[in-house]
């Protein structure tokens, strides 16, 4: 499913993109696609989604904006120099470890939309980003096979 968030800024509405034309409105089965959304899973929405497109439950995209993939992320954690070619491009070796590094959670923004030039910078660099969404909670695993259960109090806990 292509997941996408459509409408003005601040107002935006999920909708689940069907082909290049045509989307189909999900808004009265998620509130936005946000961190409560994705932490119950998003397979809930595959059948509703087809029997919406088998009963010609469309829209057309006419214009409207883009918004950001998803609503108000809890963080965005990047990685810098992560290929050859943009260590290369910047005169630097390709680092040992990952270079991690944040951006806060208000610099998301829509594909065309502006991006805001914070005061006494004098360049912009462009990015091309992946989100993904890590549906547990969880710290400190003892091993990557470790993961994350719910505790009834809501905190997580490790199996």
């Amino acid at each position: 499913m292509l997941l996408m968030r459509i409408g003005a800024p601040g107002a935006e509405r999920p909708v689940v993109r069907v082909d290049d034309l045509t989307y189909v409105e999900v808004g009265d089965l998620v509130g936005d696609f946000d961190a409560a959304y994705f932490a119950a899973g998003h397979d809930r929405l595959r059948e509703a989604v087809a029997a919406r497109v088998e009963a010609g439950q469309v829209g057309e995209f006419a214009g409207e904006r883009i918004g950001a993939p998803f609503a108000r992320p809890h963080q965005i954690i990047c990685i810098g120099l992560n290929y050859r070619d943009h260590a290369a491009e910047t005169g630097q070796a390709v680092p040992d470890e990952p270079i991690l590094f944040t951006k806060a959670p208000n610099t998301l923004v829509g594909p065309d939309d502006d991006v805001r030039q914070p005061r006494g910078s004098t360049k912009l660099d462009w990015e091309v980003e992946l989100g993904i969404v890590i549906g547990r909670r969880t710290s400190y695993l003892d091993s990557p096979r470790r993961r994350a259960r719910r505790s009834p109090a809501g905190c997580s806990a490790t199996t």
